[in-house]
């Protein structure tokens, strides 16, 4: 079988393609599925099937890009023209909007960053997921599954 190529699916996602044309560009036969070999090379070239690793983000560098984004800094220069011309209702009241922006900004962004962490502690499961390969359906740990593999439910399998 021709190596994959992601060049076979020429800039699309593989959920903007039909049923019919993904296992044509992929290079796969649904009803028989992947050949182990096949399945093997493509693990080896693409890597495992798992979130690749980033290291956590301290929480005050979270909080200096909510801070030195560019509509927060535009804010904080109204904020200083404004303390100039001696309006200082506009300037707290643009600083508040700043502060509070920051603060849900970072908020956000930090509870993603435990969500995360949370993903990649549940990726470390040893789940096995239902395939065909070679023709046969076959039991894969989640981690090994590649680009053109035929993923069986329990509902499809009739269980």
């Amino acid at each position: 079988m021709p190596a994959i190529l992601d060049e076979s699916l020429n800039g699309f996602e593989p959920h903007q393609l039909s049923a019919e044309e993904l296992p044509r560009r992929l290079q796969v036969d649904p009803a028989q599925g992947l050949l182990t070999e096949e399945a093997r090379r493509r693990l080896v070239e693409h890597g495992p099937n798992e979130l690749k690793e980033r290291s956590a983000r301290k929480p005050w560098a979270i909080l200096w890009d909510q801070l030195s984004a560019t509509m927060v800094l535009v804010l904080l220069a109204a904020a200083a023209i404004s303390f100039a011309l001696r309006d200082a209702k506009d300037a707290i009241a643009i600083l508040t909007i700043v502060a509070l922006n920051a603060a849900l900004g970072f908020v956000q962004e930090y509870r993603a960053e435990k969500a995360m962490a949370a993903l990649k502690k549940t990726r470390r499961c040893r789940a096995l997921l239902t395939v065909w390969r070679d023709g046969q359906i076959q039991s894969v740990p989640a981690r090994d599954l590649v680009r053109g593999d035929t993923h069986r439910t329990p509902t499809q399998l009739g269980a």
